[in-house]
Order: C-alpha cells, then sequence, then structure tokens
C-alpha cells in the first residue's frame, strides 16, 4: 500500500504534462489547500469515485509562493473510524534526481499545469474505502509550498453488464414474472 500511496500523492502534488487532456469521465474529486495559500489551486482527479482497477486522470494548477528545488512530501492517510492515521510517510525531493527532473523545479510565481494518467492497476493494492489525506511539500528553507487535503473514495469495479440471453437472467425473469420472488 505505501507504493501506491507514494504513487497517488506524488502524482497529484508533482504530475508531469499528459497528452490525456482529452480524456472525460465525468464528475472530478477535488482536494482543497489546507494552508499554504497558494493562488490559482485546482486539483482535480476523474472519476471522482475511483474505481479499483481503472485509470484515473489526475490534473493539478497553481501558483506557487515559493521555489523548490529540494525539499521533503509530508503526507498521511486516515479513515472515518480513526482519529489518527493509518498510513504517514515522509519523502525527500531533490530536483536534480533524474526521477523528479519532469516535477520540478518549481519557481515562485510561475502557473504550473500538470495532468497524469494513473494506471488502474495502481489502485489494485488499495481497499476501498474512504480515505482523508493530506500532503505538504516545503521546501529546504522549511517554507510551506503546497499544503492539500481531501477525501479519496475507492470503490469496486462495475458488475459486468447484464446478459438478457443468460440462464441466470432468464430464470431471474421468469421467477419475477410469476411472483416468486415476492
Amino acid at each position: 500500500m505505501a507504493m501506491v500511496v507514494h504513487y497517488l500523492i506524488l502524482s497529484l502534488v508533482l504530475a508531469p504534462v499528459s497528452s490525456w487532456r482529452s480524456l472525460s469521465f465525468g464528475d472530478k474529486g477535488h482536494l482543497e489547500d489546507c494552508g499554504s495559500r497558494v493562488e490559482d489551486m485546482d486539483i482535480t482527479w476523474e472519476p471522482k469515485n475511483i474505481i479499483r482497477g481503472k485509470d484515473v486522470l489526475l490534473s493539478f494548477i497553481f501558483k506557487s509562493k515559493f521555489d523548490l528545488s529540494i525539499g521533503t512530501l509530508h503526507f498521511s492517510v486516515s479513515v472515518p473510524t480513526h482519529h489518527e492515521p493509518i498510513y504517514s510517510d515522509t519523502i525527500r525531493i531533490d530536483c536534480s534526481d533524474k526521477k523528479y527532473s519532469d516535477y520540478c523545479p518549481i519557481t515562485f510565481g510561475e502557473l504550473y499545469h500538470r495532468e497524469r494518467k494513473i494506471p488502474g492497476n495502481s489502485t489494485i493494492q488499495v481497499p476501498d474505502g474512504l480515505y482523508m489525506v493530506k500532503g505538504v511539500i516545503v521546501n529546504e528553507k522549511q517554507e510551506e509550498v503546497v499544503c492539500l487535503k481531501g477525501q479519496i473514495t475507492i470503490v469496486p469495479p462495475q458488475r459486468a453488464s447484464v446478459n438478457p440471453t443468460s440462464t441466470t437472467w432468464q430464470n431471474f425473469l421468469k421467477a419475477l414474472q410469476s411472483e416468486e420472488i415476492l
């Protein structure tokens, strides 16, 4: 679960631009600012309820009040039934590291718009449910670059389409017509 949570949080916070802009799933989920007061912030994902095994499109727009070339991501995940996080971690961010080259450095006052498609197989390890997430990135001077919080819901895949010619479906219709079900 740790790798999936890292991947989701990092993708939300530092996602590279991709060609998935035209992809639309409908209703969007939103994260909100939890104290950094960044300008022009809009963090969304589609679909709002993440379907386990299906792709998720993340969109991240903000204008930073601080530079970031080296910093730290602190994040936590909790559930409604517990006050304490069920998972938390701290990740060091170094923009000179090749794995962060698409994400940073972040420059004061520059408008960032990043989108990323997260493949559905990335969420398989996370159980269905409602999660409260919080992520804070600080730079090397401990200035808060961004603070995000919100709720993420992961739901099971939709059941297969009803096949009206299947034996099970036909038996159900017969039982319904004969009122055996009632």
